[in-house]
C-alpha cells in the first residue's frame, strides 16, 4: 500500500503551531519506523522548498518531496495520485478539495487525526511490550497498579476503530462499496 501525506496539512492539524525543521524531521523519522514495520511505502509532500523545481529525499520506505519554491503540495499530490491509477493508495489530508480530487482519482482519504493516532499507537506498541496482565488480587502491588493505570490510558486500536465504522446489529443498511473499501484500507494500516 502507498500512503501519500499532505505534510504541512497533517502537521499543522496535529501540532497546531508553526512547524520547524526539528518537528518535520521527527515526523519523517516516525513515518519511517511505521512504514518499515507495516511494510508500506510512504510519500510525504511538503509545500515549498529551496529549489524552484522541487526536491526529493529518501529515508528507507519514506520518500519526502518538497514541491518547489512557490509551489503547492496539493498540486504535486494530485499529480502523483493521477499518475498511479489502480494502485492501493491512501491519501492523508484534511483538505476537502484535495480529498475530492484524490478520491476521484481512486484514492481513499484518511483524516490526519486518525492517521496520527495510528502512528502514535504503533510507537507506543514498539516502546512497551504487551503484558497480558489482569489484576485479580486485592492486595496492593505498585507495579501492577502502574501497568493497569497505563493500560487505562492506552490509545484506541484499529480493531475498535474498524468496529466503530461498521453499522450496528439490527440496522438494515448495508455498507456502501466506498465504506467497505475504506474499512479494508484502515485494517491494513
Amino acid at each position: 500500500m502507498i500512503i501519500v501525506i499532505d505534510g504541512y496539512n497533517v502537521l499543522k492539524r496535529h501540532f497546531r503551531h508553526d512547524i520547524d525543521e526539528h518537528t518535520r524531521q521527527q515526523f519523517v523519522t516516525s513515518l519511517k519506523r511505521y512504514a518499515t514495520h507495516k511494510k508500506h511505502s510512504i510519500l510525504v509532500i511538503f509545500d515549498g522548498g529551496d529549489s524552484p523545481r522541487g526536491h526529493r529525499e529518501r529515508m528507507g520506505p519514506v520518500e519526502v518531496l518538497y514541491a518547489g519554491s512557490g509551489k503547492s503540495a496539493d498540486d504535486a499530490l494530485i499529480a502523483y495520485v493521477q499518475k498511479h491509477p489502480g494502485k492501493s493508495m491512501v491519501v492523508v489530508s484534511a483538505d476537502r478539495q484535495l480529498g475530492r480530487k484524490a478520491a476521484n482519482a481512486g484514492a481513499i482519504i484518511l483524516d490526519p487525526e486518525v492517521f496520527m493516532a495510528m502512528l502514535h499507537e504503533r510507537a507506543s506498541e514498539a516502546k512497551s511490550p504487551q503484558t497480558g496482565l489482569v489484576k485479580t488480587l486485592e492486595q496492593e502491588n505498585d507495579m501492577i497498579d502502574a501497568l493497569m493505570q497505563e493500560a487505562a490510558h492506552a490509545p484506541f486500536h484499529k480493531e475498535e476503530m474498524a468496529s466503530a465504522a461498521r453499522p450496528q446489529k439490527g440496522l438494515a443498511r448495508k455498507s456502501s462499496k466506498h465504506e467497505r473499501q475504506l474499512l479494508e484500507k484502515v485494517k491494513k494500516l
